[in-house]
């Protein structure tokens, strides 16, 4: 996090991205490691063979970490700060003057796990997302009460 903070300005919130981001490559994971098991029962599996199934299994939930371990979504008393991205950064600063609407969406395991997604559509009908928020409704409630005090 590299947010670098204006006169008379403070963090009312910052968010971390939800565990349930790692539900789909996890699956995949374990697809892998049971099927190269099956194969080393067989007896039909190299090492080589092996690592490589590891790396497979493995690979994308380490690209998962590292995405989310780049993003950060904070709420200060002036702004909505933005920053996501691991070789190269993205930062966006939305005053919330700008902010014209702010939607949430949740599928149905989201929901359950209280997870969810943000789009705040900005003045210039632009949208940001926030993906796979943790406690959304209340980042979404604080996010609003900020709005309605400009």
């Amino acid at each position: 996090m590299t947010i670098q903070l204006r006169a008379n300005e403070e963090i009312k919130k910052q968010n971390l991205v939800h565990w349930i981001s790692y539900i789909k490559t996890g699956f995949w994971a374990l697809f892998i490691i049971l099927m190269t098991l099956g194969q080393f029962n067989s007896g039909g599996a190299t090492p080589a063979l092996f690592l490589t199934n590891i790396v497979i299994g493995f690979g994308p939930i380490l690209v998962v970490f590292f995405k989310n371990k780049n993003r950060t979504y904070i709420i200060t008393n002036q702004r909505l700060y933005v920053e996501e991205g691991v070789l190269s950064k993205m930062k966006v600063d939305i005053l919330f003057d700008k902010i014209n609407d702010i939607t949430v969406k949740q599928k149905f395991l989201q929901r359950l796990m209280g997870a969810g997604d943000i789009i705040v559509m900005t003045g210039n009908d632009s949208t940001t997302n926030l993906t796979c928020i943790e406690n959304v409704d209340q980042f979404k409630e604080l996010l609003s009460a900020c709005c309605n005090k400009k």
